[in-house]
């Protein structure tokens, strides 16, 4: 049973799927208030507690406290309200990159109780149009360096009335951030219900039309920090990852190395706000995750999906066998690589998390990072709480038993233990 709403526009709780439908929502456990707004809690809420000088936001250049950033949205919520009559429920698009502006927009039009879509920024105008018509968007904010597609999708949309503009660089120079100047910075967050829609995540229509995915208020409760692994990604300088796993061994040393030297930076940060902190990793974020669970002192809730825990092994088993044996005769693979390798293996390490909020999962059939990698790491942390799940290296991602695995995990960091999932043996070099 949904709680009370606050918005207006009705369409997204109309559009919601049947009960029967829906996933299950494992929130026994969970105090939500009945009425909770997502924008304010990010930034007016942490104000309130305190954390008004510390550090919240850090983009183009300079970094911004949670004081400025709640001024800075809730100008940016007055204009969305006074000059474009946003109601709640009405759906808000943003077509941005990522950048400090585009977050934002968004935790604006999240105070004023709007729904938000945020969208790639590769997106074309016949894209955009399918994610408009769909969402009967009304309003767009859009970084003036991307305005041209979302210009030519007003041309054919039926539903969409404004485009404005932001500046997603650091001159504040378009005409959002022109309104927003003679704003006050003291705005009331429309005060939604904890089951109010706050954010359609749209798919990327590869299969066929976009679909959207809704988000409540009460699911965008935690801070979550995603660090990009170097040499993957935006880090690397080539095909992502390709830098990371190679023969030369001190330079896959020095990559983990930094890897835990990144995430232990943001530790640092993240403990201004004294909140419990987890860490969910998944393949080599799960060999991360794992490391940093022997090397960062104070972590509350570790979480290691589909981990690989010994370097050299995985080279050695995915070297293909006309190149194994001239590796070989050179000591390339084998006893030296593991040596090497085991300064950086979550072998090595004891962990400091207790045992009850250690938690793996992996699939039985996976032939990336193989059960057996996932079942020596369970054995090395004492057999926590485990999931083998039905499915291989990147099934995880659809698997409802993993979502629910890392709820429950997750829901462990204000409550009780979570009870031991499904506890299944495998072959330890399966």
């Amino acid at each position: 049973m949904l709680g009370a709403s606050a918005h207006t526009d009705t369409f997204s709780r109309d559009n919601l799927p049947d009960i029967e439908k829906q996933p299950d929502f494992l929130l026994d456990q969970f105090d939500y208030p009945e009425f909770i707004n997502v924008g304010y809690e990010l930034t007016g809420a942490m104000v309130d507690k305190g954390f008004a000088d510390h550090t919240a936001l850090i983009g183009n250049g300079r970094r911004r406290t949670y004081k400025e950033l709640a001024d800075w949205t809730n100008r940016l919520a007055h204009v969305l309200v006074d000059d474009f009559n946003v109601q709640p429920g009405n759906r808000i698009l943003i077509r941005s990159a990522n950048n400090p502006a585009m977050v934002a927009c968004w935790l604006a039009a999240t105070k004023v109780g709007a729904v938000v879509i945020n969208t790639m920024p590769m997106l074309r105008a016949a894209e955009l149009s399918q994610i408009v018509d769909k969402a009967k968007v009304t309003l767009a904010l859009c970084d003036t360096r991307l305005l041209e597609e979302l210009e030519l999708c007003v041309q054919s949309s039926s539903t969409l009335q404004h485009v404005v503009t932001f500046d997603g660089s650091a001159n504040h120079d378009s005409e959002l951030d022109k309104l927003a100047l003679e704003k006050p910075v003291k705005f009331t967050s429309v005060k939604t219900g904890r089951d109010d829609v706050a954010l359609l995540g749209f798919t990327s229509g590869t299969t066929g039309e976009p679909k959207a995915t809704m988000h409540f208020h009460r699911d965008l409760g935690f801070n979550v920090l995603h660090p990009v692994f170097p040499s993957h990604g935006p880090r690397s300088s080539g095909v992502s990852g390709e830098e990371v796993l190679t023969l030369d061994y001190l330079n896959n040393v020095h990559a983990v190395s930094q890897a835990v030297w990144d995430v232990r930076q943001l530790l640092d940060w993240a403990r201004e706000d004294d909140q419990p902190i987890a860490i969910h990793g998944v393949s080599m974020g799960g060999y991360l995750a794992a490391l940093l669970a022997g090397l960062a002192p104070d972590l509350h809730t570790v979480i290691t999906g589909v981990p690989t825990v010994d370097m050299a092994w995985v080279m050695q088993r995915h070297t293909p066998d006309e190149e194994r044996v001239a590796l070989d005769e050179r000591s390339l693979i084998g006893e030296r690589a593991q040596k090497i390798h085991s300064v950086i293996s979550p072998l090595a390490f004891t962990p400091n998390v207790p045992v009850e909020r250690r938690f793996v999962y992996a699939g039985v059939a996976d032939r990336m990072a193989t059960p057996g990698q996932a079942y020596r790491l369970w054995t090395h942390w004492d057999e926590p709480s485990v999931l083998w799940y039905r499915g291989a290296h990147v099934s995880f991602a659809w698997s409802r038993e993993v979502r629910r695995f890392v709820d429950r995990s997750l829901r462990g960091m204000s409550s009780s233990p979570v009870p031991d999932a499904r506890v299944r043996s495998t072959k330890e070099e399966s």
